[in-house]
This record gives structure tokens, sequence and C-alpha cells, in this order.
């Protein structure tokens, strides 16, 4: 190698090693630098996403409405989920769905809606309101103020009942899927609709009235066609003698005579007992005759398999079958008796009341044992307490929700607050 080329050479590493002792604390300055301004930069990440998360805390917060709902409890977090009119409203589910109905009586800018929300995905939907719709709801009918009387799922079917104070109602339908994205088709009028399915025969009852006076009205409802067709309408005045309605069972419509003022009897006694076929309206027949009628009957309890009287001091039991009643007996109201009228666990053939055990198929009353032990064991054996409690919670949306946890609908971070 030439002189020449050495000394390039030598020149060149001297001028790098020295570039390199001198960049060395630069570049270890900016590796530090780097540090640094990524902890910051980590840190104010970290603080602007406490705080958006303290600012929807804070908006979630404020958004719970006054009065009774259903919210969801998270470690950070209180949401709601969904909003009750009242106490006693209407709140159902279908999948992971709950819906319930709203509006406020005589406010014309706040008719009735009907909002859904999902368990699972938090969404909240408006799937009606009837101050959007006109088409069905002609003259006069546009400014009545229904609410919300009644929701039922049957098949994947979701029935809306809206009733009012001496107006009629309606009743409305949406086909189910799982984003509720199908239209509310309109069934037809009704009056403060209540739905019932009896096996195949959806029965739509209601009732309206004032100073004394009250209109039945009991529809069949096409589920296929989404039709309405009256099988029942009267008119029940107190003192006039006319007939009260007092139920179905799917098959049979029940109704009760009452005396004229003149005939010297209290209006609220019930003089006999009839029946109206369904199927044939036109076929009335009288179950219980004004002179087997037992004294002082005030209400009826009506079921499938049973009949029941209510006197001022004294229960009397039938077996219904279609129709056709055969009396079992009659039993004095002893403590509270006269509240409690059910079916144990899987026993359709069993009736209880606090004292009482009436076997519909024997055709029998057998007092339940004072003794301790000897109650424990009968198939009635429920807790006057116990039964008041949970009794008082049906058709509140209180009880409503423990049914819902107790089916597994809810977890246990919903919650129900009174206000």
């Amino acid at each position: 190698m030439s002189n020449a080329k050495k000394i390039v050479l030598t020149a060149g590493i001297t001028f790098f090693v020295t570039i390199v002792v001198f960049a060395a604390p630069f570049y270890f300055s900016l590796i530090k630098f780097a540090e640094t301004l990524a902890e910051e930069n980590r840190s104010l990440k970290i603080f602007i996403a406490d705080n958006k998360m303290a600012a929807e805390q804070d908006l979630k917060q404020a958004e719970l409405p006054i009065g009774p709902k259903l919210v969801k409890k998270t470690s950070s977090v209180t949401e709601l989920a969904l909003a009750f009119e009242n106490e006693y409203a209407s709140l159902i589910s279908w999948n992971n769905w709950l819906f319930t109905g709203s509006g406020d009586y005589g406010t014309k800018d706040k008719k009735a809606q009907v909002w859904a929300y999902n368990t699972i995905t938090g969404v909240t939907k408006k799937i009606f309101d009837l101050a959007l719709v006109t088409e069905e709801i002609k003259g006069d009918r546009q400014d009545n103020f229904q609410y919300v009387d009644d929701l039922k799922v049957f098949n994947d079917q979701l029935f809306i009942g809206l009733g009012g104070y001496t107006m009629k109602g309606y009743i409305y339908e949406m086909d189910l899927d799982i984003d509720l994205t199908r239209p509310v088709v309109f069934v037809g009028e009704s009056l403060n609709p209540t739905i019932e399915k009896y096996g195949d025969t959806y029965i739509v009852s209601g009732a309206e009235g004032d100073g004394g006076c009250a209109i039945y009205l009991v529809q069949v409802l096409d589920v296929y066609q989404m039709s309405l067709t009256k099988v029942y309408e009267a008119t029940y005045c107190v003192d006039e003698g006319t007939d009260v309605y007092l139920g179905t069972d799917g098959k049979y419509i029940y109704t009760a005579g009452t005396p004229r003022a003149e005939e010297g009897l209290s209006s609220e006694i019930l003089t006999e007992v009839k029946v109206i076929s369904i199927a044939d309206p036109t076929k009335v027949e009288t179950i219980i005759s004004k002179s087997k009628m037992p004294k002082n009957i005030h209400s009826v309890k009506i079921n499938k398999n049973y009949l029941v009287l209510f006197g001022d001091d004294q229960l009397t039991f039938y077996t219904n079958n279609n129709s056709q009643l055969t009396k079992i007996g009659s039993t004095l109201y002893k403590s509270e008796g006269e509240f409690l009228l059910v079916n144990p666990p899987g026993r359709e053939d069993i009736l209880c009341t606090f004292n009482e055990i009436i076997n519909l198929k024997d055709k029998t009353i057998q007092s339940i044992s004072t003794e301790k032990e000897e109650r424990a064991k009968s198939l009635c054996n429920i807790d006057i307490d116990t039964y008041m409690i949970e009794s008082g919670r049906v058709g509140t949306v209180s009880g409503a929700i423990e049914q819902l946890k107790e089916d597994g609908v809810l977890s246990a971070e919903f919650e129900y607050q009174e206000e």
C-alpha cells in the first residue's frame, strides 16, 4: 500500500472514531429523551382515559331518572336499563330483550310507547309510539290518551294492548327477531285489552266504566289473520238487575246475575251463575240457579278445574268440567284462608287454602293439622307471612324483576330502584 493511501485511511478512521466518541453522549441522551417522552405519553393516555371514564360515569349517573327503574351495576358505574311509568308497569322478556310500556294518561305529547332493552348488549330501543301512528286512528280518537295496558309474548310475537279511561283501546302486534327490526302492525279495536292464551285459542277481555256502570267486551284473536271477533259485549249497572262479567276459562264466558234495587237485596250480591260458549255465543246456560245459589255471595273464582263462591263467612267449592259443576262442599273462613286459593306445584287436582286441602278428584275437603310437624308434611303447607309478601309483589315491576332473576334472565348486576 502506498504511503498516500495509508495517510488517507488513517485520517478516515480517526475521523470516524472522533464522531463516535463525541456523538455517543448525544445518542444516549436522545434514547433517554425518547423513553421519557413515551412515559409521559402513557401517563397522559391513562389520565385522559380515567377522566373519560369518570365523565361517562358522571353522565350515566346524572341520566338516572327519578322513579322506579331497572339499573345495571358494575364496579365502576350504574347504568340505566329501563325506566318505568310506575311500580305496576308491565315488564316481560323474550330471549335477551326486556319490554315495558308507558304513556301518561291525559298528556297529549306523551302517548303510549313501548321500550325494549337488551340485557347482553345494553342496547335500548323505542319500538312503538302511538304518537307516530296515524293510519288506523281517525277523527277525535287522535286526541285520546291511551296508555299501555298489557304486554304479552306468544310464539315469538309481541302483543301490545292499549287502553284508557272511558275510551276504546287498540291491539298492535310485532313479529320478533334478534334485533327487533320488524314493523308493528295494527290488529284492531278493543277495550282496555288483556290477552290470554288457552291452548290454541287467544282470548281478549277488557272492561271500562264509571258512575256505577261498566261495559264488558270479550273477543277472540286470530293470530294468523291478525283480526278480532267479538263473542261477548254487555253493559252492567248497579241496581238495574243486569248481568256482571266474571271471567273466562278459555272455553266459556262466566256471568252472574245481580238483583234490581226493588228486590231488597244489595247490588253486591250475586244471584245466579251462567256460562256462554265461546265457540257458539248464542248458547247460554245457567249452571247455578237462583234456588241453588248460596246466600250472600259477593264474588266468584273461576278455573278450568274448579269454581269457588265467596260469601260473607264461607267458601263453597265446585269441580268444573267443561262448565259442568259438581258441588264439593263449604268451609268457614279461618285466619286468612280467604286470601289463599292455589294449586300446589304440579297438582291441578288439589286446591289449597291456608286451612284446608280440597281434593278435586275425590271431591273431599280435609282440614290441615295445626300441629307443626304434621302441617309440614301437608301438600298445602304454606307459610302465611311468606305467601302474603309474595302475593303483594304480583303485578308489580319489582316482583317481575325478582321472577326474571329466579328464571336466570337477569344476572345479579341488575337491580330494581324505587327512586
